[in-house]
């Protein structure tokens, strides 16, 4: 995020982008950056969050963007 200005304002993103390699909906999409918010409810789901398979997500994302 920005740690230039705390007062920016974030829409939530509601554009679904698919190829035939990817399928997703980023929450947040800016013109320089965006962002996946993830509120894991359990340690186990936590840890996910630092798989690969995240990282691919978050790649596709850029790639679309």
């Amino acid at each position: 995020f920005p740690s230039h200005d705390t007062r920016i304002i974030l829409l939530k993103n509601d554009q679904r982008f698919t190829d035939e390699h990817f399928e997703g909906t980023p929450d947040i999409v800016e013109d320089d950056f965006i962002a996946d918010i993830k509120c894991p409810y359990d340690m186990e789901n936590f840890m996910k969050a630092d798989s690969d398979d995240y990282i691919e997500q978050l790649q596709g994302y850029i790639h679309h963007a």
